[in-house]
């Protein structure tokens, strides 16, 4: 895309608020300018007149944005109040027209339609009809009439004799003044645009969303980084700050596959959380950009990882340390590489290309989310809760049907913690969970609750918390059980391969694998399912004597404390552990917990290594496991932080 001159690059901002991007944009071309020698008194009245576009729905904002710009202007050329020039920053808002206005040719054949195109018009009706939603969509609405043709109409209109009798002229001229913003392609559009999720939306918006933007529909963010590679001119730029999810979730995998096949990703700035002090938390996590509107699947843009941090200042030294090291590289193709093509751009090629080296988990076991109750305070209890006697414990379906029992045991789950444990709540299920199953909502549309996994309860599993603040974790899960939304299960196909999966599940290089699918707090069944496998190291006899022995040690634990429904005694007053004194017999028992954890440790360390082997991940990966990362209730270094 060639510019021959300052004059013809065009910068349009589709949500342009009170005008930030532009004010930054001006002082940009304020240099260009400069440098291209042209008189400086000249240069604010050509940059608002020929460079800068603002769309915006609030007319607030866009009167600051005006009149940011108009003083920027007037600080660089003290004469700018007397040349009359206005900022391009269009306030979009809904103009009505009535069913019968659009469906009467009258005032188009005022128009002169007969030398109109007939796709001219129909693209003329339906963009008329489609300003009732300016003012709700914004700069969302995708015209079909190009400036050309604006320009046509907007002809016909000035030298049409009568057209105002029909009362049409001064709406139309209004919705033509908005369409030529909307139909306009610019060199360079840039964006902070709103965030709104599908629940947030109401039913206008939402039906808009999931008919003009089924691939973006998630959040208007998306949907804006659509529309802005619609707005920007074929080798153009767009530039954006949004939130990070798109990068990573299932729900935008659409938005990605057209982003990485018909764009190229040339710079980015991963922000992470906190990136901004006025917006705490971890749930804001920012991501900056520059697409091309141009296809390089081969091209690697370049990266900058700033996850890292609290603060705008801690951001900012970031930045400054990652400028001055090797950026990150990655293109459309490496994406591509990974299940569901996460912009994934730290991840290493030997990390990359396990993806496809390797079969997927899934070729092993199926993956599922739990049971959904839809009255959890009805159907769940803390299993010391309720009568030991009415709990069918270690029990096959048709077994659990049989025992007349109401509760059994569910996994919900819970803390961080791996190989064995958070045993903690019961379900009920009684004749076999007849009330769950047909108890109907409040709509009499369908059941309360759903996803029963029927083909699926009470067998062997591995299990996890769906949900977790910390590091994925992952449990053996005996037979016996249901399972809570809370977690999630893989149900292995071939039993006997247990211990060995679940030791691929419980080492490290899952755990970078999935930073590299999903790097939220959320660890859901497709992920874990699109996990690369090596089948040499879960044939391996080792890795399956390993785990095995790891879920002893983690089982032998759990059932130590009275947290366990398997709990028997206090191990202070078990006879291996007694001594002449109190103090003698306490510091026995602390001895053999620190051999458990220092066992465990080895066991952690052995499976580790293992696994980093079998997919060469040396150079990025330590088998080590640091004391705290040994998840036994009696290891203080985990137990207590």
């Amino acid at each position: 895309m060639s510019v021959r001159s300052p004059e013809e690059l065009r910068v349009g901002d589709s949500a342009a608020g009170s005008g930030h991007m532009l004010l930054y944009a001006f002082d940009l071309l304020y240099a260009i300018y400069e440098e291209e020698g042209y008189n400086p008194p000249d240069i604010p009245r050509l940059i608002l007149e020929k460079n800068l576009y603002g769309m915006e729905i609030d007319a607030r904002s866009a009167a600051l944005a005006a009149f940011a710009l108009t003083m920027k202007a007037r600080r660089y050329d003290r004469r700018f109040f007397r040349r009359g020039v206005r900022p391009n920053i269009c306030v979009l808002h809904s103009v009505h027209f009535t069913v019968q206005e659009l469906s009467s040719t009258a005032w188009l054949r005022k128009l002169g339609a007969n030398l109109l195109d007939l796709p001219v018009q129909e693209a003329l009706l339906h963009d008329l009809h489609s300003m009732g939603q300016a003012g709700l969509v914004g700069s969302l609405l995708r015209p079909q009439l190009t400036m050309q043709q604006i320009a046509e109409v907007r002809a016909r209109i000035n030298v049409a004799d009568n057209f105002f009798a029909y009362g049409l002229n001064e709406r139309v001229l209004d919705a033509l003044g908005q369409l030529e913003y909307l139909a306009r392609h610019y060199h360079v559009v840039v964006a902070n645009p709103p965030y709104m999720g599908g629940k947030g939306m109401n039913e206008e918006l939402g039906d808009f969303a999931r008919n003009d933007y089924p691939d973006s529909k998630a959040d208007l963010f998306a949907m804006f980084i659509e529309r802005n590679l619609d707005l920007v001119a074929l080798g153009g730029l767009v530039a954006m700050i949004t939130m990070q999810s798109w990068m990573f979730l299932s729900s935008y995998e659409k938005l990605r596959g057209k982003l990485l096949d018909q764009q190229t990703i040339l710079a980015m700035a991963h922000l992470g959380a906190r990136a901004f002090d006025s917006i705490g938390g971890e749930v804001v996590s920012t991501t900056a950009f520059v697409i091309e509107r141009a296809h390089h699947p081969d091209y690697k843009g370049s990266y900058l990882r700033l996850v890292d941090g609290n603060s705008e200042t801690e951001k900012e030294a970031a930045l400054r340390n990652a400028l001055a090291s090797p950026l990150y590289r990655a293109s459309a193709a490496d994406f591509k590489k990974i299940p569901g093509a996460p912009i994934a751009y730290w991840v290493s090629e030997q990390l990359r290309n396990a993806f496809s080296d390797f079969p997927s988990l899934e070729d092993f076991a199926e993956t599922r989310i739990g049971l959904i109750t839809g009255e959890n305070d009805r159907y769940i209890r803390e299993w010391h809760e309720v009568s030991l006697r009415r709990i069918g414990f270690g029990l096959t379906r048709d077994e659990a049907r049989a025992s007349k029992s109401k509760w059994f045991p569910q996994s919900k789950g819970g803390n961080y913690r791996k190989w064995f444990g958070n045993n903690e709540t019961v379900l009920d299920w009684s004749a076999d969970g007849y009330e769950l199953q047909t108890r109907m909502h409040s709509s009499g549309t369908r059941t309360l609750a759903h996803n029963f996994n029927l083909d699926k309860v009470f067998l062997p599993a591995i299990t996890w918390t769906k949900i977790s603040s910390g590091t994925f974790s992952a449990r053996y899960q005996p037979k016996g059980f249901l399972f809570n939304d809370a977690s999630a299960n893989a149900f292995v196909s071939d039993e006997s391969l247990i211990p060995s999966l679940l030791g691929f599940l419980a080492s490290k290089p899952p755990v970078k694998m999935l930073e590299a699918v999903n790097p939220t707090l959320n660890f859901l069944p497709g992920n874990i399912s699109s996990l690369p496998v090596s089948s040499e190291a879960i044939a391996n006899p080792a890795t399956s004597s390993t785990a095995t022995s790891a879920i002893s040690v983690g089982k032998a634990d759990w059932d130590a404390y009275e947290t366990s429904w398997d709990f028997t005694t206090l191990p202070l007053l078990r006879p291996e552990h007694r001594q002449a004194t109190l103090v003698a017999t306490y510091a026995h028992l602390r001895g053999h917990w620190q051999a458990m954890t220092l066992e465990m440790q080895r066991l952690e360390e052995e499976n580790n290594r293992i696994f980093i082997d079998a997919y060469g991940l040396q150079d990025e990966l330590s088998p080590e496991v640091p004391l705290h990362e040994i998840t036994l209730t009696c290891n203080p270094h985990y137990r207590y932080s």
